[in-house]
């Protein structure tokens, strides 16, 4: 499944009074996932994604995604392990103009994205049927 959120972020809006946008995703793994500045950006919105209180991306707490017209994508398999909430946070270091931020997260569901999860499951129900 993929999820597509953006989140326009006023003027002025320090990294302490950052915009947190709400992302409603299902239960799965993450495989992938897309942020994107637009042109114009320059570098003075930043943008994290969390699971609670868990910084997800980047992976580094003291960073976050900045750019101009160039998107940053990369794979993942985190795991979401209930239908979730994760949340872009967002400032914008400009006086002058708004700025956006795009996501896409793809979720598949643990069946595709790990194989070997239903490998396991069937060896499961063998010792069970089997009495080990």
């Amino acid at each position: 499944m993929d999820y597509w959120f953006d989140c326009v972020t006023p003027p002025n809006t320090p990294k302490e009074e950052a915009v947190e946008t709400e992302m409603k995703v299902t239960e799965g793994i993450i495989t992938h996932v897309w942020i994107m500045h637009p042109p114009g950006c320059h570098g003075v919105a930043h943008a994290k994604i969390f699971d609670g209180i868990h910084q997800l991306y980047p992976t580094n707490p003291a960073e976050d995604y900045r750019g101009s017209g160039f998107p940053m994508e990369f794979d993942d398999a985190y795991e979401v392990k209930e239908p979730s909430k994760l949340w872009l946070v967002t400032w914008n270091d400009s006086v002058s103009y708004p700025h956006a931020v795009y996501v896409r997260v793809t979720i598949q569901p643990k069946a595709y994205a790990m194989p070997w999860l239903i490998v396991k499951d069937l060896v499961d129900i063998l010792k069970r049927l089997i009495g080990i």
